[in-house]
């Protein structure tokens, strides 16, 4: 299945200049490497009053579906992108200044705000006090708790271990709760087994 990418503000200046030099869609479609009806619902979603297609309109039609997403109204992060540029403030204390003036917006969303700012080709990011990290959003991927760095399977340990003949050879295993709680890391060692 392919995977679906927004157009970036360099697509769109793209598709702008070579409209006015008379590309046909497929040429500009092949030219920044998209499908042809992405640059078909572009030139339509940029294009107002039956004008000529504008990257400024199309990017702006962007931003205002983007927000949407976000159910921020435009001037909360326009207030948001203000205090992170001039006042260097963080996303979490950007929020909660605005929650004291009844405004609602949590710093994840401000951090979506800036990674999605970021893949557009923005410069939000470079306002944060850390280095961006790439974004995982909660409950998703695979369990990372209780894996071990360079663990031994017990399938590939030596035979001596097997026979239980001297001391010091360890077992350790863990049991991992509900996710978010406590993990239990079990060791015996396996002469004392006997």
């Amino acid at each position: 299945m392919p995977t679906y990418n927004r157009l970036t503000r360099e697509q769109r200046y793209t598709i702008d200049a070579m409209r006015r030099n008379g590309s046909e869609q497929k040429e500009i479609a092949a030219a920044i490497g998209v499908h042809p009806s992405t640059i078909s619902r572009e030139l339509r979603r940029g294009s107002s009053q039956g004008y000529t297609y504008s990257y400024i309109e199309g990017q702006l039609h962007a931003d205002s579906r983007e927000w949407k997403g976000y159910r921020v109204s435009n001037e909360t992060m326009a207030l948001v992108e203000a205090k992170l540029r001039d006042e260097q403030w963080s996303p979490d204390q950007i929020s909660q200044s605005l929650k004291k003036e009844g405004v609602a917006v949590s710093y994840e969303t401000i951090y979506l705000h800036v990674y999605r700012d970021k893949a557009s080709g923005g410069d939000l990011h470079e306002h944060l006090r850390h280095p961006c990290k790439s974004y995982r959003q909660r409950g998703s991927g695979r369990e990372r708790r209780g894996r071990l760095k360079d663990q031994v399977m017990i399938d590939e340990r030596p035979t001596v271990v097997d026979e239980r003949s001297r001391i010091g050879d360890w077992e350790m295993d863990t049991v991992i709760g509900q996710i978010g709680g406590p993990v239990l890391v079990t060791m015996v060692e396996r002469n004392s087994e006997q």
